[in-house]
């Protein structure tokens, strides 16, 4: 049964979380504190006399169904005993509340410390974490039937009309021939995209994050031992979920803030080798990681394009042409990824890399 309560408003208090609380056998509330990353959905750790808990409110972007699809992936991965935060089921055994249309999950607290930038060796033990991840849902196939949680690049080419729609009737012809010059750079690299992506075409989609960001696993001492949100999991190519960590992981400053620095060489190798070890990549997939990077980015930054076009804010499209103006700039840098994990293939074999997943 669903609780007859109101929590429409965005600053959700205590009494309305005890509320929700009350239908889980959690105990009770004695501190709930609003967890300080995650911009889509609104998020809480929650103390009660029984334990602490993570509690999440799902933004209205999310579909029904493609939560149904998220739910299911999470109780699969604990089913194979994958390293993630187990969901409490309410006291009708359900994985989720529905309230005034919005959905509520809780789950287990995870004990472990965020990402440390300057250390190579959480670095490397992430790659391990995503090539298992890779490992574990290599076949996967789900119930839930979500068109969302499928990527075409077919819709990525098309993304800088929608910019273009969606800016001139927020901000009018003004703001669209403020971005013009931006518009055009953006239909550049969806060019560049759908030409790199081409000889991935034979290789079939398979179950990716989405968002292996540094945000999303937790360490304890070197070791990363929990994978979180799987919000942006979807049906892709593997090598975009390697392009995209590599980014995320390289190119995070050193205080762990959201202000990003120029990647940096020696986290890029650690990452790759330590991936490339465990779950090597083919040669195709590896010549593509330029492409996968540049495609990483400009969904990344899809996502957060309502926000920014709400707000009549150009700035953010003049970041996406500077990164991308320092890609093309360090071409050279990704290539050199590429030359990397070629070698390193050749170096360890496959089955060497089957052991070291067996054994992790």
């Amino acid at each position: 049964m669903v609780p007859h309560i109101s929590i429409g408003k965005k600053d959700v208090d205590q009494k309305a979380i005890a509320a929700v609380l009350s239908y889980y056998s959690v105990g009770l509330l004695k501190k709930a504190t609003r967890a300080p990353h995650g911009r889509v959905n609104d998020n809480w750790f929650v103390d009660t006399d029984k334990g602490r808990y993570f509690l999440r409110r799902r933004s209205t972007s999310f579909t029904r169904i493609s939560i149904d699809f998220e739910l299911e992936l999470i109780e699969r991965l604990l089913e194979a005993g994958f390293p993630t935060a187990r969901i409490i089921r309410t006291t009708d055994d359900a994985l989720q509340l529905e309230i005034d249309g919005r959905n509520w999950e809780l789950y287990d607290y995870v004990i472990g410390r965020p990402f440390q930038a300057g250390s190579l060796a959480r670095t490397r033990s992430a790659a391990r974490l995503l090539a298992r991840f890779h490992h574990v849902v290599v076949d996967y196939h789900s119930t839930v039937n979500a068109p969302d949680r499928r990527l075409e690049i077919s819709e990525v080419v098309g993304m800088p009309d929608q910019y273009r729609s969606r800016l001139k009737a927020s901000t009018g012809p003004l703001g669209v021939l403020m971005a013009v010059p931006l518009l055009r750079f953006f239909r550049r690299q969806a060019t560049l995209i759908w030409n790199g992506t081409q000889p991935l075409a034979t290789f079939p989609p398979r179950l990716v994050h989405g968002d292996f960001h540094p945000y999303n696993v937790l360490f304890r001492g070197d070791e990363a031992v929990a994978l979180l949100d799987f919000g942006g999991a979807m049906f892709f190519y593997r090598a975009y979920d390697v392009a995209r960590a590599i980014l995320d992981f390289a190119s995070l400053n050193p205080n762990c803030s959201d202000t990003y620095v120029a990647p940096d060489w020696a986290r890029i190798r650690a990452f790759a080798c330590a991936y490339q070890a465990a779950l090597p990549l083919s040669n195709t997939e590896i010549q593509a990681m330029e492409t996968m990077v540049r495609l990483g980015y400009l969904i990344g930054f899809s996502y957060s394009l309502g926000e920014f076009i709400r707000r009549q804010q150009i700035a953010p499209l003049l970041h996406a042409w500077s990164l991308y103006r320092w890609l093309e700039r360090h071409a050279a840098l990704i290539s050199k990824i590429s030359d990397l994990m070629t070698k390193d293939t050749v170096a360890t074999g496959r089955k060497g890399s089957e052991r070291t997943l067996t054994s992790a």
